[in-house]
């Protein structure tokens, strides 16, 4: 049985976290109703007994257009079976079909790239704080209800770290900011990654109040000294990595770098990697991940003699109704 429920309905949201916290024991990997994204919330749903639920999705509305069609995403998607996600799945085709035709479902998606979306597709366990876990039959499960892998991204390990002296890029210097310079300057941190991910697959701008709240629940797990700025000779931020230690020990995890768009910040990439690569060495660190990179993004090409060679792939899918 399916039962369908609203974004005010704590009993539908409890139902998801039960799936998930079923499956995963670790605490990265579980949620809170609470912690769910009800941004452009459209519809819940559950398989099973509300008390015994099996499992479930969110389906959300977008502002985004493929093939000038709407596209619809789904998140927060879990299963404790190979039947009950196929059956979860096969019935919100049908209702998208039914009440929204000649669109398509892309996922999993928890709302916006913002928060967390993919799945892996070959390795099911979390390697590190912020990754995803998944159930190893969800990849085949998809293929066989007919959705495509819309996009590829992969996570590389780095287990060789050389020093490397960059040049110094004029009108450019790196700094490290302490917490409260960056939360005084998070306008300008907001306006440089809606630049730098603005051509990133299914981006959408998020309001700034959004993007503040999530960054400074972040900031509060960070370390700084894994968060080189880099300023421009006007003293604004142009580019800016984000990394992190992650479950094993000496072991760092890089999950964003960014950079504004155009020519002249051609080269601020580079400098940052080669920035945390240094700091990592220095602190006694000796690998590091470097967390999804989009498959068909050219840096990833560069990356393999900077960010060492593939150790896990996800997919986002999709599914013309």
């Amino acid at each position: 049985m399916v039962w369908e429920f609203e974004n005010n309905e704590s009993q539908g949201l409890k139902a998801l976290c039960n799936i998930r916290n079923t499956i995963y024991t670790s605490s990265y990997d579980r949620i809170q109703p609470e912690n769910i994204n009800l941004n452009q919330f459209l519809k819940g749903f559950v398989i099973g007994d509300k008390s015994l639920p099996e499992a479930g999705l969110i389906l959300y509305k977008s502002g985004l257009l493929m093939d000038n069609k709407q596209v619809l995403l789904f998140g927060y998607f879990d299963s404790l079976n190979f039947n009950s996600g196929t059956s979860i799945l096969d019935y919100v085709i049908n209702y998208c079909k039914l009440n929204y035709p000649d669109t398509f479902l892309i996922g999993p998606v928890n709302s916006s790239t913002w928060d967390n979306y993919r799945l892996p597709v070959d390795v099911f366990k979390s390697l590190f704080p912020g990754d995803m876990a998944g159930q190893d039959f969800y990849p085949e499960m998809l293929n066989q209800l007919g959705f495509d892998v819309y996009c590829k991204y992969s996570t590389h390990i780095q287990t060789e770290l050389n020093r490397v002296y960059s040049n110094e890029i004029n009108g450019f210097r790196i700094v490290y900011l302490s917490k409260s310079e960056i939360i005084s300057r998070l306008n300008e941190i907001y306006d440089l990654s809606m630049d730098a991910f603005k051509t990133a697959p299914l981006f959408q701008t998020i309001q700034f109040n959004l993007f503040e709240a999530k960054y400074k629940q972040s900031l509060i797990q960070l370390d700084t000294s894994f968060l080189p700025f880099v300023l421009d000779s006007n003293n604004k931020i142009v580019a800016y990595l984000l990394a992190y230690p992650s479950y094993e020990q000496h072991t760092l995890v890089v999950k964003t770098l960014a950079r504004k768009s155009g020519r002249q910040f051609a080269g601020l990439g580079k400098l940052l990697a080669n920035e945390i690569v240094n700091k990592a060495i220095d602190l006694g660190y000796k690998r590091i991940f470097h967390a999804f990179m989009n498959q068909s993004n050219v840096s990833n090409i560069l990356s393999r003699n900077i960010a060492g060679m593939p150790c896990k792939s996800y997919a986002v899918y999709q599914y013309k109704l």
